[in-house]
């Protein structure tokens, strides 16, 4: 069959009307494709988000997981003040370890006291030579 006769053909059949229902149903569809769709809540998110969405929700991810973090660990600080003695109890202890120890080592408590520097000087064991000066 050629072109040119299925073209004649068809002219010579005679046009059926569109049912009303088919009609109406088809322009429905149509005005629903057209109009806009609604913008959803959060599609200013994803318009924000999408160049790199890994990345945005592995921070999120972090975030939340370093607020866990926050929130389940006791405040340290305060606790390290509160257990950390004073300088002169720290001394105190000291001290009296010192004696314990001289005590069960049998030494008298003349040769566990700290000596004191006899020299006044500086502390420099440099000697200067006159040639150098």
């Amino acid at each position: 069959m050629n072109s040119d006769d299925f073209e004649k053909k068809l002219k010579r059949q005679p046009m059926r009307a569109i049912p009303a229902e088919w009609r109406a149903q088809m322009l429905r569809e149509a005005r629903l494709a057209a109009a806009p769709e609604p913008m959803p809540r959060l599609a200013w998110w994803r318009k924000l988000l999408w160049p790199r969405p890994i990345a945005w929700a592995s921070l999120a991810a972090a975030w939340v997981i370093i607020a866990i973090l926050h929130t389940l660990t006791p405040a340290v600080p305060s606790l390290v003040a509160q257990q950390t003695p004073s300088p002169r109890e720290t001394m105190l202890r000291f001290a009296e370890q010192r004696r314990e120890l001289a005590a069960l080592l049998n030494l008298s408590a003349e040769t566990t006291a700290p000596q004191k520097s006899k020299s006044a000087g500086p502390r420099s064991e440099l000697l200067m030579s006159p040639a150098s000066a």
